[in-house]
């Protein structure tokens, strides 16, 4: 069994929930409770509390990369759980600045709690590489790019010399759950940064031979123009995921054009929203 509830994401429905541009699911198997990513603000914990989710009994949380909307409510989770760790990437500091209208941004979109970090570091464990947490759950580390499959937006961060330079991305990172009562494995993916088609070839990489149950994921195709998309998506198809879930900056356009394509196979789900595989 696998539950997901999606505690924030940019859109909702229901009065009751506030909804960001941000990410945040809230995962349950037969044995463990996971939270990954924490949207920008304590949203996320509001939304919990009128789900009768309590963020406390959680096992442990990942955090997808290093931008202020899916790793700004850390200390917020770290105030409502008093005892689990968060696997985030060592990389994920750094202080990124996004393109906008083809100037670079005066503000950083990075994580804006370094301040304390002497104080929370005990409750951050730091990745690189592929982490497993336990038989059939695993943190992903860097996610190695595959050439053609570039990324639809740039960062930029500060090298040594206080010269920009382009963000690798090398800190974004999916978590994959094996579960073998579902049918395979689920992938969870905060942005897809570097590409969804590697995200997700990687992940078949790690679980060779197991079918990928479900994508749950942001695409990052919110700004991309139609010719991407449809490339995007005719490449995502051929990889046989069995479902997708697109995502806070999937963007509108290309959730419906796989909606229209995959029909029943794609989920839109927003804040508030809840699904269930076996």
């Amino acid at each position: 069994m696998i539950k997901i509830r999606i505690l924030v994401e940019n859109k909702t429905y229901k009065t009751q929930y506030i909804g960001e541009h941000g990410l945040s699911v809230y995962i349950e198997t037969e044995d463990k409770k996971i939270l990954y990513d924490t949207g920008m603000s304590d949203a996320f914990v509001q939304n919990a509390r009128q789900m009768g989710v309590d963020l406390a009994d959680v096992d442990f949380a990942v955090i997808s990369h290093g931008h202020h909307d899916h790793a700004g409510g850390v200390p917020d989770f770290l105030k409502a759980n008093a005892k689990s760790p968060v696997y985030i990437h060592k990389d994920a500091f750094n202080e990124p600045y996004p393109m906008e209208d083809g100037k670079l941004s005066e503000t950083h979109c990075g994580i804006r709690w370094t301040g304390m970090l002497d104080k929370i570091r005990e409750r951050l464990i730091l990745t690189d590489g592929v982490t497993n947490i336990g038989e059939d759950i695993v943190v992903s580390g860097t996610i190695p790019k595959i050439d053609g499959f570039e990324p639809t937006a740039q960062f930029y961060t500060k090298n040594e010399k206080n010269e920009y330079v382009i963000d690798d991305m090398r800190h974004e990172q999916f978590l994959a759950i094996r579960n073998k009562k579902a049918g395979g494995v689920f992938v969870f993916s905060g942005c897809s940064h570097t590409g969804v088609v590697p995200c997700i070839k990687y992940a078949q990489s790690l679980f060779p031979g197991e079918a990928i149950v479900a994508l749950i994921s942001g695409m990052h195709l919110y700004g991309a123009d139609n010719t991407t998309i449809r490339q995007t998506l005719d490449e995502i198809l051929k990889l046989e995921v069995k479902m997708h879930v697109p995502l806070h900056c999937t963007g509108i356009e290309a959730m419906c054009e796989l909606k229209k394509r995959i029909s029943d196979r794609c989920v839109i789900l927003n804040t508030g929203g809840l699904y269930q595989w076996g």
